[in-house]
Order: C-alpha cells, then sequence, then structure tokens
C-alpha cells in the first residue's frame, strides 16, 4: 500500500475562536485563510456547553489578510444548538468573489443566550494545488 502523504495534500489550522459568551454577541475571526493554494476549506466547529443558547457560524470571505472588506458566503451558514457538538462548515474557492478580489476565508460566530460557548475551531485546507514537495 502506498503512503498518502496527507500532509502534503492538505494543510492544518488552528482557529482557536472559542471560549465565547453573551446574550447576543457577534465575533468575526481575526484569522483569515488564504485560498490561493487550496481548492476548499473546512471549518471544523467544536461547541462547548451551549445550553439553552445558540450559535450561528457564518462563512465570511475578505480581500485582504487584515482590514480590507468582508462579505458573507451566501447559504455558507451552521447552526449550534445542542451542547458538545461538531459542525461543519466546507467552503470550495469557486464559491469566493475572486473577480472583485475576494481570496480569504474566515468565519463569524453569532452567540445568543448567557450560556453560547464555542469550545474551538480547526480549519483544513485542501487539496493543494500544487505538490508541495516539488519545491523543496
Amino acid at each position: 500500500m502506498a503512503h498518502l502523504e496527507l500532509s502534503k495534500k492538505f494543510d492544518l489550522d488552528t482557529f482557536i475562536q472559542g471560549a465565547k459568551t453573551g446574550t447576543t454577541t457577534t465575533t468575526t475571526g481575526t484569522v483569515r485563510v488564504a485560498m490561493r493554494k487550496s481548492h476548499s476549506v473546512v471549518f471544523i466547529i467544536i461547541a462547548g456547553a451551549t445550553v439553552g443558547a445558540t450559535i450561528t457560524v457564518q462563512a465570511i470571505q475578505a480581500n485582504a489578510s487584515t482590514g480590507g472588506t468582508t462579505k458573507a458566503i451566501s447559504g455558507k451558514t451552521a447552526k449550534v444548538i445542542a451542547a458538545n457538538t461538531v459542525k461543519i462548515l466546507e467552503i470550495e474557492a469557486s464559491e469566493l468573489d475572486v473577480a472583485n478580489g475576494y481570496d480569504y476565508v474566515t468565519i463569524q460566530n453569532k452567540y445568543s443566550g448567557a450560556a453560547a460557548k464555542i469550545a474551538g475551531v480547526a480549519c483544513v485546507r485542501g487539496p493543494n494545488r500544487y505538490d508541495p514537495s516539488a519545491y523543496i
């Protein structure tokens, strides 16, 4: 069996945006993921103790790694209502408004309820558009 070498095909980023609570709080990620080298990105959202609360996660596209302009990616929303659950939010590079320079993604969390908490977020990018080992 051939060695798959997944680390050459996918990149994993920790995207910690957790431990937020609040009655109605909106937090947009400060980490933006560049989509130039990847075909897609998957955000893995891990909910904490969200008893009686709701967390809505919206995918956001941006035209700069910091600052710049942001806008929502249509149809890319995940709602977390149960405690200790995992939600997946996948974005394809083709869903971004690249004609207007939007090639970064992040997420925005809206917390509703005092007990709303996200334990953390992981981000998996891939498959890569090229083989990094060919350039070493």
